[in-house]
């Protein structure tokens, strides 16, 4: 009886775990015919509005700059005992 009720919680686990799998399984929100409208109707916005790229460019231009200056501000203070005392990172 043991060995029943046993694998009955096995079964009944194992059931409980596919099924919140399953449904936690991302659906998909929009039909390949609708992304594919999505994708023209967004492309033809931007043909329509090219300002939106320069503007968007602007703004990755800003981000890059940013990444690059915190990038060289790690740099130095991870140098800052060779660059004060005049040693090079060579010797």
């Amino acid at each position: 009886m043991k060995v029943h009720k046993l694998a009955a919680l096995i079964v009944t686990t194992y059931i409980g775990f596919i099924a919140t799998a399953h449904a936690s399984a991302p659906q998909p929100i929009f039909s390949p015919e609708q992304e594919a409208r999505i994708g023209e109707i967004a492309a033809d916005y931007l043909v329509s509005h090219p300002e939106i790229l320069v503007t968007v460019s602007h703004k990755l231009q800003e981000q890059q700059e940013a990444r690059k200056q915190k990038m060289f501000a790690l740099s130095v203070m991870e140098n800052q005992a060779n660059l004060l005392h005049g040693r090079c990172a060579d010797g």
